[in-house]
């Protein structure tokens, strides 16, 4: 549909929040990190301010991994074929 030309607002719209909608389900997966960062919290006896501000830098983190991957991979679609 974007390569069509149709992009319209709500398209557009309706697109990023299933994107956020699929990647809020994705972060309940295992192997997020999660049991890591609860038992360092647990360990140090943290706060909530903490664990707020450690669910904030791996969500942080991760994302940029994420878009740095999809980086690579359209540069790399540039000389690799598929």
């Amino acid at each position: 549909m974007l390569q069509a030309g149709e992009n319209s607002v709500p398209l557009v719209v309706g697109m990023l929040a299933t994107v956020m909608i699929w990647g809020a389900e994705h972060t309940l997966t295992p192997r997020h990190g999660k049991t890591v960062v609860a038992a360092y919290l647990i360990g140090s006896r943290g706060t909530p301010w903490r664990a707020l501000y450690l669910g904030l830098m791996v969500t942080l983190t991760h994302t940029l991994g994420v878009f740095a991957l999809g980086l690579v991979a359209l540069f790399a679609s540039e000389y690799v074929l598929p």
